[in-house]
């Protein structure tokens, strides 16, 4: 989105030969609102007056490669500080289960399954 503050009504796409309207803001006096996107990637350029802002598009294959890059780089960390460590990451503990607790559990879900059809 561009926001403009200098009162232009118009702006002018140099590279897509097009021009922008756009919209006041219904709070703010004298700040003008108008949307463009870009048809391809590279420098585009907004002209108003006497007024130019040149921006870039990147492609969207680029941020793609940038993102694996990061995560290369995150895999590489996080391998060579688990490698350093002598100890072994523990997620879970067997611990054997009381044979009175299972009996006692077993009988309440029995005694339960029993009465359930009599009430």
């Amino acid at each position: 989105m561009i926001m403009h503050q200098f009162g232009l009504h118009l702006l002018r796409k140099l590279n897509d030969q097009e021009t922008l309207s756009l919209i006041e803001h219904t709070a703010i006096d004298n700040l003008w609102m108008g949307k463009t996107w870009a048809a391809k990637p590279g420098w585009h350029e907004l002209s108003a007056d006497s007024l130019t802002l040149n921006y870039f598009v990147s492609d969207p294959v680029a941020w793609k490669t940038l993102r694996i890059t990061n995560q290369v780089k995150q895999n590489e960390k996080e391998s060579v500080s688990k490698s350093s460590s002598s100890e072994p990451d523990v997620f879970y503990q067997r611990k054997p289960i009381s044979t009175v607790t299972f009996y006692i559990l077993f009988l309440v879900a029995a005694g339960f399954l029993w009465l359930a059809p009599k009430i």
